[in-house]
């Protein structure tokens, strides 16, 4: 029985023994991680500058088209009211992957200069092409770059094509430590054209980067509404009610502000509001408002980038559209031959900590855009427009009218579909992670 005893406790003491060390592996393995996981963190960088031939327009030799009403360069820029350029947002969290955004102030963007940016760019930072994410904020009062209002001539090009590489270059080449806070605002106001009503998707979601000191680095939002304040009648450049919003941004955080539009396609800033500056400023200060208030909620966001996006292949069914940017000649859709109808287009799932983005080549109306964010299970979702291209007015398939002001826009009556398609495979992907 001694024996018998000593060999027990024995037992229990190396049993004990093997625990500990089973212990010991387990809180070292979760320090291991802790430590890998502050390993790396959000790196930024931000730049922005003018267009070339926009701060001065009425005395230039080279006639600024505005873009958004007429054709044919029926809008002759006679002045400037606040700066129209771009802006840069590089972005990285040093392990998976880095991404820049690159933020228009103009109606859209032409597909042979986006493919200009993106080599150039590409070149000189080793960046892939398709993780340069051009985007257009819709103002109705600015040059043309999308090439269906008169474009730009070849020195226009070539020196716009300049200042967009360079600004994102300098956002690439000066970046810091920085972290991401998320917050919310649903108190978007608009009009919905097409329903005839409010119903429109209200949310605004900002994404607000914070340097080493805690201070406010750049302020970036999204929220779906037409920049079109001001009308036809208007011939002096301007973001429209964009620029209230970053200007009051600017002012109240001491730093940038970034907007990229969102489901936009069919929402208005109101019913019937006067075409004015002065609205311009009322309904950008409300949406400046919004943010600063929602910011006070704001939620730190993981270190963790994901990126995951496709091209799509198409083919035109608009052939208004398909006659007309083949017959003005100004890279509108780069198409591969004068007799093709294919084009190519893409679309992308951003992933920032727990916010989602889907990305979508063109204008998205609202029933398109709740259709899009259900494909996101509880995380805070954005639809992003205009982004990569500029692809016209995306619809439900189901929704279409033939008579409807959106679907004339329309480059295809597929596209919408296949975009949901390749959103709905990207988001399995990038968001599901294996057991």
């Amino acid at each position: 029985m001694g024996s018998f005893r000593v060999s027990g406790q024995k037992c229990i003491q190396m049993v004990m023994s093997k625990t500990k060390v089973l212990s010991s592996c387990i809180a070292f393995l979760l320090i291991c991680q802790v430590i890998c996981q502050n390993a790396h963190a959000w790196r930024a960088g931000f730049s922005n500058q003018s267009f070339p031939y926009t701060e001065h327009p009425e005395t230039s030799d080279k006639a600024a088209c505005m873009a958004g009403y007429g054709m044919l360069c029926w809008r002759h820029a006679t002045g400037s009211h606040d700066s129209v350029g771009v802006q840069a947002l590089f972005l990285t969290d040093e392990v998976n992957d880095s991404l820049v955004f690159i933020s228009l102030d103009a109606i859209g963007f032409s597909q042979t200069l986006a493919k200009t940016v993106r080599e150039r760019l590409s070149t000189e930072t080793l960046l892939a092409k398709e993780n340069i994410l051009l985007t257009a904020t819709h103002t109705h009062s600015s040059i043309d770059l999308q090439g269906l209002w008169g474009g730009l001539n070849e020195q226009q090009e070539q020196a716009i094509a300049e200042a967009i590489v360079e600004t994102a270059k300098n956002a690439w080449g000066k970046t810091q430590k920085v972290s991401l806070h998320t917050a919310t605002s649903n108190g978007l106001k608009g009009f919905n054209r097409r329903t005839k009503n409010n119903d429109i998707i209200p949310q605004i979601l900002t994404i607000q980067l914070l340097n080493d000191q805690n201070k406010p680095f750049v302020t970036v939002f999204t929220l779906g509404s037409h920049p079109v304040v001001l009308g036809k009648d208007n011939t002096r450049l301007s973001s429209d009610w964009v620029h209230y919003a970053r200007t009051k941004l600017t002012e109240q955080q001491g730093s940038p502000a970034m907007f990229i539009n969102g489901t936009l396609g069919d929402v208005l800033p109101g019913q019937d509001n006067p075409r004015t500056f002065a609205y311009a400023e009322t309904y950008g200060t409300e949406i400046a408002g919004l943010i600063i208030n929602s910011l006070k909620n704001s939620e730190p966001l993981e270190s963790s980038l994901k990126y995951c996006t496709e091209t799509i292949e198409d083919k035109a069914d608009n052939y208004s559209l398909i006659m007309a940017t083949k017959a003005l000649r100004n890279g509108t859709v780069d198409w591969n031959d004068p007799f093709s109808k294919s084009y190519r287009t893409r679309a992308s799932v951003i992933a920032l900590g727990k916010v989602v983005f889907l990305t979508t080549p063109g204008e998205p109306v609202t029933s398109m855009g709740r259709l899009l964010m259900r494909l996101v299970e509880h995380n805070p979702v954005a639809v992003l427009g205009l982004t990569h291209d500029s692809m016209g007015y995306l619809i439900p398939d189901k929704e279409t009218k033939e008579d409807g002001n959106e679907e004339r826009l329309m480059i295809s009556h597929t596209l919408s579909g296949k975009i949901f398609k390749s959103l709905q495979h990207l988001v399995s992907k990038c968001l599901i992670q294996p057991d």
